[in-house]
């Protein structure tokens, strides 16, 4: 599944998963 990368990223780098997802970025932040 494609999707599922996307949403690993995310945590890992919360600044470029703001530019793919904005919604996983608060949730890094917590």
């Amino acid at each position: 599944m494609p999707g599922q990368p996307l949403l690993v990223l995310p945590p890992l780098h919360p600044r470029t998963s703001s530019r793919y997802l904005p919604v996983p970025v608060p949730t890094a932040g917590t």
